[in-house]
């Protein structure tokens, strides 16, 4: 990966920003049931003429599903990648006190939903207890909550969410576009359509085989497969072995005791159980397309009614648009968060 990053960092230049790499050595990813290694790239965008006696603000970007930092920074001929596009944006809007970081949080499935996992690791420790804490003295980040946003989109906007509505003294501002949501309708249709694919291939020992052999991603279903499996690891409660999924195959009925467990991991439950440190954040901007193929569009006007209900300052929008526009949606939160 450090190959990658040095090979990424060569091909582009930009007019605001020096291209650097916070390498953490986990000792909260140490010993994952996954054996990922727990040295992890992350990758920060510092404006050029930094002062070091200066307070910055700053972006803590999550990246969605199988996506994460370095890949942001790979160079995309004939458009601007994501670095660019920040670039472009903060020179043209005149701004230079802020530093963004791209946080490394890829596992073997493809993604850790940022939170902590008997199977996967624990993801949220190592963001916020490691990552953050070297960043914020690194870069010189302001101490004051409101000065920092945690955002992202999909799986990105979904440990948006969770991290700031779990640490408002780190994560003062929420901007989330198309969070995972409402899994009732938005993972559990994933899973019924999954499942039995995944049953037809011989189960989760057989995807380990055919990526071994780089013959899964040939697969027209391949990321409906790897998905459902990454977030069966991520909210199963088991330590040992496999992932346990919410259903009978067979039969479709629901396993009411494992599901209960994997909703404790939606927003909609989890903002209302954390309304008190809710309350705490210094703004949530949430944003969705009305199209939404994952049906998350339905859960963001859930989570609309929820945050209505609770005293923290908030922006709602929806966009004429699907899941695959996110990356179109990201300068509206910048300017929600910046100015």
């Amino acid at each position: 990966m450090q190959s990658e990053v040095v090979n990424n960092i060569h091909a582009y230049s930009l007019k605001s920003f020096h291209i650097e790499t916070l390498i953490i050595n986990s000792k909260f990813l140490k010993n994952n049931k996954l054996k990922d290694k727990p040295l992890k790239y992350n990758l920060v965008l510092k404006p050029k003429g930094f002062n070091a006696k200066k307070k910055y603000k700053c972006m803590v970007v999550l990246a969605g599903f199988t996506g994460t930092a370095s890949k942001y920074f790979s160079y995309k001929p004939f458009q601007q990648n994501y670095p660019q596009t920040v670039d472009s944006w903060f020179a043209k809007n005149k701004i230079n006190d802020c530093v963004i970081l791209f946080v490394d949080a890829m596992t073997y499935w493809g993604g850790s939903q940022f939170i902590n996992s008997p199977l996967v690791g624990d993801y949220e420790g190592y963001i916020v207890k490691e990552l953050f804490t070297e960043f914020k003295t690194k870069y010189n980040i302001s101490d004051n909550a409101k000065d920092t946003c945690i955002t992202g989109g999909s799986s990105g906007g979904y440990g948006a969410l969770h991290l700031g509505s779990k640490y408002p003294q780190l994560f003062g501002k929420v901007a989330a576009i198309a969070p995972d949501c409402d899994f009732k309708l938005s993972l559990l249709p994933e899973l019924y359509k999954g499942l039995p694919l995944l049953e037809k291939m011989g189960g989760i020992s057989a995807v380990k085989k055919e990526i071994k052999q780089e013959r899964f991603f040939n697969r027209r279903d391949s990321h409906l497969i790897i998905n459902i499996i990454a977030m069966a690891y991520c909210y199963s409660n088991n330590k040992r072995g496999e992932p346990k999924f919410p259903f009978n195959v067979s039969t479709g009925e629901l396993d009411k005791k494992i599901w209960k467990e994997w909703l404790k991991k939606d927003p909609i439950q989890f903002l209302s159980n954390r309304k008190e440190k809710v309350e705490k954040l210094k703004g949530i901007y949430l944003d969705v397309g009305k199209y939404d193929q994952f049906n998350l569009q339905y859960g963001a006007r859930k989570l609309n009614k929820i945050l209505k209900a609770i005293k923290v300052p908030f922006k709602y929008t929806e966009f004429n648009g699907n899941h695959f526009d996110i990356s179109k949606r990201r300068e509206h939160a910048w300017e929600w968060f910046l100015k």
